[in-house]
């Protein structure tokens, strides 16, 4: 499917455009997004593009090729509600084994960049990066355990080092509560401090009390710098 959109006023006109495809096979599927709004365009995005891309490859009953691209350039032009949004880019490309049907070891190798377009930047950093992923659901558990480690050049000091991190993940579900814990430690070099380390941990609660009534909890003690112009 396909959107185009034109605006204009006394001052300027712009445009703006989406495409979306998506393929379906036996073994395989594919998708891409695309979406474009030129500087001038006066929609919600202006002086934006987007394009995601994956593709996933059943080479087996139980193995898994995927393969996925993202760029993120949103908004140029300063955001009013949340600053200004971090320029992401990301390719990954690996493989899943699912050893039984609840449970599964993943490895992936990519690249990926992420620029601060505020005035005074916090990160600006391009990796080459590994990712190894085991999850495992157990009747209502489920755990997820992750291992990243990085090559790291940070622009902010033209330096070079090494980026680790580490994650675990453990949830209980059931169909009126759930509650999910995580944490995270890593040593990265993606900022103006050398080797820093840091300690991410928090949880999520969700549980219906009564037909009409919900409760939700979340909790987390900090945040990666990337994330700094979210509205917490």
């Amino acid at each position: 499917k396909a959107e185009y959109a034109l605006s204009n006023n006394e001052n300027s006109n712009g445009k703006a455009m989406q495409v979306e495809a998506f393929a379906y096979f036996s073994r395989m599927n594919a998708s891409v997004s695309y979406v474009y709004a030129s500087p001038t365009f006066k929609g919600y995005f202006s002086n934006s593009e987007f394009l995601t891309a994956s593709l996933n490859y059943q080479i087996s009953t139980k193995l898994n090729l995927a393969v996925n691209y993202q760029k993120d350039a949103r908004n140029f032009e300063r955001d009013t509600l949340y600053g200004v949004a971090p320029y992401r880019e990301n390719f990954q490309m690996g493989f899943r084994y699912n050893y039984i049907k609840n449970g599964s070891i993943s490895m992936f190798s990519g690249i990926q960049e992420f620029e601060d377009r505020m005035d005074i930047k916090q990160f600006f950093y391009n990796e080459k990066f590994y990712r190894i992923e085991f999850f495992q659901q157990i009747n209502r558990f489920t755990v997820n355990l992750q291992a990243f480690f990085a090559k790291t050049s940070n622009f902010l000091n033209d330096s070079f080092g090494k980026s680790s991190l580490y994650l675990t993940n453990l949830g209980y579900n059931t169909n009126r509560f759930s509650v999910n814990v995580n944490g995270t430690y890593s040593i990265l070099n993606r900022y103006s401090t050398k080797d820093m380390e840091m300690f991410v941990f928090g949880g999520r609660m969700n549980a219906q009390i009564v037909n009409k009534w919900d409760l939700s909890f979340f909790y987390q003690n900090t945040y990666y710098l990337e994330e700094n112009y979210a509205d917490r």
